[in-house]
């Protein structure tokens, strides 16, 4: 199968042409273009965001190449990094003054396991694009290892994209089920309307009736056929109350509804915040999504107690546990301790947990170098946002 060369590769900009590399025998590290071209792609994706690549173009007078479309660009800089060339270079040195801290840490590593702890602590820092470049540049990292990391990169762009089609489609759903209330609340009011209108109708009604009949008050006479107009008015009086009655159900509905609805609103408008801010990272460079992959329990404290059987339906539905604690209102305080040793990230809604439970469980994050992840509130909306932000792998 034969893949067509993007348009950008046409442009009038053309890749920036060759120039002679003088080797130095014993370096430590590869250059840009000495590393195998197929790994250009993941290099160039991980490591820089799309406004690196346009800052860069813009620099070598690439101004038509810096305006292209986010694919364009990516492949025209993945094409450009197989020789040493301006462009090439300037990528090299910006990569290699990026992951300096990184680079000198592998630098320290005496053999593969050091240097396999090294990886893992900056993955859990969420040093994605730093980690990748010190890794694949460095000559003490056997090629087994390297494609093993390979592949782990790889794959996290595939678990960044399941967690953008996710928000999307949950944001699909809200924006459906909105839909669906407003008609059915429209629906309401066309039958609430309807139902006041025959209540109108009918007392106007029995007002003529009685107005056509003089003596008794409101004209109505006492004549042989008084008991059966009694009768009526008393029927009536009661089809009355049935629709006041009815009225005050529909009101009833209509409010619930309202405030369904005002709740589904304010979560499709987080989802899409939380949509539009994966949508703009910089596509593979799911550092957070990385550092959380693998949580598999996670601890909340705090919150509100009708909410928590939820919440673990959406941790569920990603594969994960949820141990709740609610700050000491009713659990044992010291039970957060334990809380702490068996969860692999902690999270806090702060608009309803204690500062003392809070300050204690960050505390013991930090003692046991667990992440700690504070939550704007305690609404599901919330909770769904950090689960896609920091755990979606399991999504």
């Amino acid at each position: 199968m034969s893949i067509d060369t993007p348009p950008i590769l046409s442009l009038a900009e053309p890749a920036p042409a060759w120039e002679p590399e003088s080797g130095t025998p014993g370096r430590k590290r590869l250059r840009i273009w000495e590393l195998e071209s197929s790994i250009h792609c993941a290099v160039i994706g991980t490591c820089l965001s799309i406004e690196d690549l346009r800052r860069f173009a813009r620099r070598m007078d690439l101004n038509r190449v810096a305006a292209a479309e986010e694919f364009e660009l990516h492949t025209y800089f993945v094409g450009s990094m197989h020789v040493a060339n301006p462009l090439s270079r300037l990528v090299d040195k910006h990569l290699t003054t990026q992951a300096d801290g990184a680079c000198r840490q592998l630098d320290r590593a005496p053999d593969a396991a050091a240097r396999q702890a090294v990886w893992d602590g900056l993955m859990a820092a969420g040093r994605v694009g730093p980690a990748f470049w010190a890794f694949m540049t460095a000559a003490s990292v056997d090629e087994a290892m390297k494609r093993r990391l390979y592949g782990e990169i790889h794959m996290m762009s595939h678990l960044h994209g399941q967690a953008v089609h996710l928000v999307r489609r949950n944001a699909s759903e809200m924006e459906r089920r909105v839909q669906a209330l407003e008609e059915r609340i429209r629906r309401d009011r066309r039958t609430h309307d309807e139902d006041l209108r025959e209540r109108d109708r009918r007392i106007e009604d029995l007002t003529q009736a009685a107005r056509s009949r003089p003596g008794c008050p409101l004209g109505l006479a006492p004549t042989v056929g008084e008991g059966g107009i009694r009768r009526d008015r008393s029927r009536e009086a009661r089809r009355l109350g049935a629709l006041r009655a009815l009225v005050a159900q529909r009101n009833d509905a209509l409010a619930a509804a309202s405030a369904e609805i005002a709740e589904l609103k304010k979560r499709l408008a987080d989802l899409a915040e939380t949509r539009a801010s994966l949508s703009a990272a910089p596509a593979p460079r799911p550092e957070e999504a990385v550092a959380a992959a693998r949580f598999r329990r996670i601890g909340y404290v705090g919150g509100r107690a009708g909410v928590v059987a939820r919440l673990r339906l959406l941790a569920a539905e990603r594969a994960l546990e949820l141990d709740h604690h609610d700050g000491g209102v009713e659990d044992n305080f010291h039970r957060l301790e334990c809380l702490v040793t068996g969860a692999d990230c902690l999270m806090c809604p702060i608009d309803c947990i204690s500062h003392a439970a809070c300050r204690v469980v960050k505390e013991l994050c930090q003692k046991q170098s667990k992440p700690f992840i504070p939550l704007r509130n305690s609404s599901m909306a919330c909770f769904e946002r950090a689960l896609c932000e920091h755990v979606a792998g399991h999504g």
